[in-house]
């Protein structure tokens, strides 16, 4: 089913026939330039920008359901090729594209913030039908780029998808699938909903997802009961009530697929353990709209477990949640600077609410030109449970709004060093020079010598000092692989994995350094035995 068809309402609500007719902001503005696999202006292209969450707060991600898509306007451009979003809201600051034609192009640019424009090129889409190609279902896509994007659901008998990597979550009349889609221009997967089944029940009132996927509704109000079909049953979920803003993330369910109806979530044992919190709002009595209360517990390996969410109208309140740990607060309003606080040490403080500040810092190169569309995080207080994601834009700089001073400025790129910056209230306008950093190449091979092409190698950073601590990559028609943006001094684990003629191949590299690393991978799976003279 053609995305047109899906979205043609939007073109037709009233704010946005408004919207065409308000003088356009530059500021204000994106647009994308289409062209065919010829290079060739594509006239006749509908788009819709998916709006990231502003801010992004890397502790949230994927805990709250996406933004609407806006479709782009109707106008000249279109004739020539461009497709534009104007006046775009003041609380989006970035987002992704999402192109598609009658004809079947389609194509996605991943990142492109307000007040930048760009060219896309557009290939034959990939079509998602089951073996029949007769029976309805419903998708939700989530596109794995240079970040992970969350299209917009579609049903149908088959559906068209842009070629790339996606991670899919399924459904028809027998139940959820889940899986992964390596789409190439014009080619076709198909889906089979068949296997061992697990069916769960709701229970306690919760609203239940897959983890990361707030917007698939496994269980709620409309939906008592479902299916998880073959690897479904496998998948993290994540259970949320509202009436106690209790979370249960991130559980598999246990024991062997069943048609008996499994409570979900099942009772927690622990019992949940109130607190209070106070919040001020400056010198106001109320507090700002959209005020949120998240719950999180880090684990031994750094990763964030959500324990609860609350809206909040009044201060103080009473949270609850089960246990004890190293348990943190995060706080978000409208028009708010996020604040984190230590929920076991620093129980009694109330937290305080403000605007925020501005901040501007341009990065460059070690030669002195700017550096553009560099992954970076900035930590209030140096915290990172509230730190906020962002890019630097096409002239290298790093624009926040409103957010809490002091705090620290780092760069997570795979493709640029890690390097901090410390930014306070009279920092004003600065400047970083990023680091290019080391550089680890290699060769990926079999036993025989003959290339691994196609293998996917993993390097991994065990003590989580290197940011992004895991980054992976795609061994070319010479078995080549390359990492950049590394540390002199990093202790490095080299991982690679490829299915070949059945069977897996794999290879483990332990505590290498930034240079040169080849991968000789091996057979997982047993030879077969060989036949007995009778």
């Amino acid at each position: 089913m053609p995305f047109r068809r899906l979205f043609r309402w939007l073109s037709l609500l009233p704010g946005g026939l408004a919207l065409a007719q308000q003088p356009q902001d530059p500021a204000r503005r994106i647009s994308v330039h289409l062209r065919n696999p010829a290079g060739q202006i594509v006239p006749d292209a509908e788009a819709w920008l998916l709006p990231f969450e502003s801010p992004d707060l890397v502790a949230l991600r994927g805990t709250r359901p996406p933004a609407p898509p806006i479709a782009a306007l109707r106008g000249q451009e279109r004739q020539r090729g461009q497709v534009v979003f104007a006046n775009v809201a003041t609380g989006v600051a970035s987002g992704a594209v999402l192109a598609t034609t009658p004809g079947g192009l389609g194509g996605i640019v991943a990142d492109i913030a307000v007040g930048e424009a760009t060219r896309l090129q557009l290939q034959p889409m990939a079509e998602v039908t089951t073996a029949e190609g007769s029976e309805p279902f419903e998708l939700w896509a989530a596109w794995h780029g240079d970040r992970v994007v969350m299209l917009p659901p579609q049903q149908g008998m088959a559906i068209r998808l842009p070629a790339g990597t996606f991670e899919v979550w399924a459904k028809n009349a027998d139940g959820f699938v889940w899986r992964r889609l390596e789409l190439t221009p014009g080619g076709r997967a198909v889906l089979t909903f068949a296997g061992p089944g697990r069916v769960l029940q709701r229970h306690g009132g919760a609203v239940v997802s897959p983890t990361g996927w707030p917007h698939v509704r496994l269980l709620d109000d409309r939906s008592p009961t479902c299916t998880l079909l073959g690897t479904a049953a496998a998948a993290p979920l994540t259970s949320w009530t509202e009436a106690t803003g209790a979370v249960l993330d991130a559980r598999v369910v246990p024991g062997a697929p069943s048609p008996t109806p499994l409570p979900w979530p099942p009772p927690e044992v622990s019992t949940a353990e109130a607190r209070t919190l106070f919040l001020r709002n400056g010198d106001h009595q109320t507090l700002p709209a959209g005020t949120e209360v998240t719950a999180l517990r880090r684990a031994d390996d750094g990763s964030l477990r959500l324990l609860g969410r609350w809206q909040v109208k009044t201060s103080p309140i009473e949270l609850a949640w089960p246990g004890r740990g190293d348990d943190w607060l995060l706080v978000t309003a409208e028009g708010m600077a996020p604040v984190a606080r230590d929920a076991l040490h620093e129980p009694d403080r109330p937290v305080e609410l403000n605007r925020g500040a501005d901040i501007e810092v341009q990065l460059r190169s070690p030669t002195g030109e700017p550096l553009p569309h560099v992954l970076v995080e900035f930590l209030p207080d140096g915290l990172d449970i509230a730190a906020i994601g962002t890019r630097s834009d096409s002239r290298g700089r790093v624009l926040l709004t409103g957010v809490a001073l002091p705090g620290i400025l780092r760069t997570c790129d795979p493709r640029h060093g890690n390097v901090e910056h410390v930014i306070d209230a009279g920092s004003g306008r600065s400047q970083l020079e990023v680091p290019a950093g080391a550089v680890l190449a290699g060769v990926a091979r079999y036993p025989d010598g003959s290339v691994a092409t196609g293998a996917i190698v993993t390097l991994r950073d065990p003590r989580g000092r290197l940011r992004p601590a895991e980054r992976s990559a795609i061994a070319d028609a010479s078995g080549n692989f390359t990492f950049t943006g590394l540390g002199d001094d990093d202790a490095l684990v080299l991982f690679a994995t490829i299915l070949r003629q059945g069977r897996t191949w794999s290879a483990r590299l332990p505590n290498i350094r930034a240079g040169g690393a080849d991968l000789e991978l091996r057979s997982e799976d047993p030879d077969p035995p060989a036949p007995r003279d009778r």
